[in-house]
C-alpha cells in the first residue's frame, strides 16, 4: 500500500469522527438551548401576567377612589337639596352628573375585576409552566452538560491528534488533503465500490482501479478525492 495512503486513511477516519462529534455537540447544544428557552418563555409569560395584574389593580384603585369622591359629591348635593340650600336645579344637575359618572366607574371597576380573574388564571398557568420548565431543566440539564463536556473533551483531544497527523504529511500531500477536506465537505477520501467512486458516482477507468488494487495512490477524475478500498481501510485500522 502506498505509504501516503496508509497515513491518509487514519486521518480520514479521524475527520469522520470529528464531523460526528460536531454534529453531536450541535444536537446537545440545541437541547440545552431548548431547555433554557422554555424557562425564559415561561418567565416572560409570568412577568407579563404579573405586570398586567399590577396595572389592573392600579386601575381598580383609581376607580374606587373616584367612586368615593363622586359619592361624597352626590351626598353633598342631596343634603343641600333636602335642606333647601342653594339652587335646587344645580343640586339636581350635580346629582345626575354624579350618577352618570358613578355608573361609568362602577362598570369599569367590574370589568377590571373580571379581567383580573382572567389574568390571575393566566398567571397561575404561567407559574405552572415555569415550574415544569425548571424541573425539566433541573432533571435533564446536568446530563446534557456532562455529555457536552465529554464530547468537547474528545473533540479537543482528536483535534490535537489530527494536527499532529496533518503536520506529519509531506507538504504537497498536506496541502492537497487540506484543500480537498475544505472543498469537498470534509471528505478528502472516498471508497471505490465496484467501478465507481462512492462520493460522486464517477466510473473509474480500469487502469486506475488496477493501480489502486496494487496499492498505489489514485485520484478520482470526477471529484478529485483520493480513492481507497474497504480492504485497505480495514488493514490500516486492524
Amino acid at each position: 500500500m502506498d505509504p501516503y495512503l496508509a497515513s491518509l486513511l487514519p486521518l480520514a477516519t479521524l475527520d469522520d469522527r470529528l464531523a460526528t462529534l460536531k454534529d453531536q455537540l450541535r444536537h446537545v447544544a440545541r437541547k440545552q438551548a431548548a431547555l433554557d428557552a422554555a424557562c425564559t418563555e415561561a418567565q416572560a409569560r409570568l412577568a407579563a401576567a404579573e405586570a398586567r395584574l399590577a396595572e389592573l389593580r392600579a386601575d381598580e384603585r383609581k376607580h374606587t377612589d373616584e367612586i368615593r369622591r363622586l359619592e361624597a359629591l352626590r351626598d353633598q348635593a342631596r343634603s343641600a337639596l333636602a335642606q333647601g340650600f342653594g339652587s335646587a336645579e344645580a343640586a339636581e344637575r350635580q346629582i345626575a352628573r354624579c350618577d352618570a359618572l358613578l355608573d361609568e366607574h362602577e362598570t369599569a371597576a367590574l370589568e377590571d375585576m373580571e379581567a383580573r380573574d382572567e389574568v390571575g388564571a393566566e398567571r397561575t398557568a404561567a407559574q405552572a409552566a415555569l415550574a415544569e420548565a425548571e424541573a425539566r431543566r433541573a432533571a435533564d440539564g446536568p446530563g446534557l452538560d456532562a455529555q457536552h463536556t465529554r464530547l468537547a473533551d474528545e473533540q479537543a483531544r482528536l483535534e490535537v491528534d489530527r494536527g499532529s497527523r496533518v503536520r506529519a504529511l509531506p507538504r504537497e500531500v498536506q496541502g492537497t488533503y487540506t484543500g480537498l477536506h475544505t472543498q469537498r465537505g470534509g471528505t478528502a477520501l472516498a471508497v471505490l465500490e465496484g467501478d465507481a467512486c462512492t462520493a460522486c458516482r464517477h466510473v473509474v477507468p480500469y487502469q486506475l482501479r488496477n493501480d489502486l488494487k496494487q496499492g498505489r495512490l489514485v485520484t478520482c477524475d470526477g471529484c478529485g478525492r483520493w480513492l481507497f478500498l474497504r480492504s485497505q481501510a480495514e488493514a490500516v485500522t486492524a
